[in-house]
């Protein structure tokens, strides 16, 4: 699950749903950090921003991909990535 996260954000990630490409760059780095398993304040400390900062980054996250939790957030973006006729998980 990581690694999908990971080539979402990548450099080279193309993102073909119009809700994921409005996440800034940074909020592409919460949503793999929350892929990870990381709670706001390890997040904060990692990019080295305060817990309000990446709680209101995690807000605009679930507002922008539609979601309702951070779990949910991170299995959409994984979808999106993955596409609806790929099979595989």
């Amino acid at each position: 699950m990581i690694a999908r996260v990971r080539r979402l954000i990548g450099p080279q990630a193309r993102v073909a749903t119009p809700a994921a490409s409005q996440l800034t760059p940074r909020e592409l780095e919460v949503l793999e950090l929350l892929a990870e398993g990381l709670e706001a304040h390890e997040i904060a400390s990692r990019l080295v921003v305060t817990p309000k900062t990446v709680a209101k980054h995690i807000e605009r996250i679930l507002g922008k991909l539609g979601a309702h939790s951070r779990a949910q957030a991170v299995a959409l973006a994984l979808r999106r990535e993955r596409g609806p006729h790929d099979a595989s998980a």
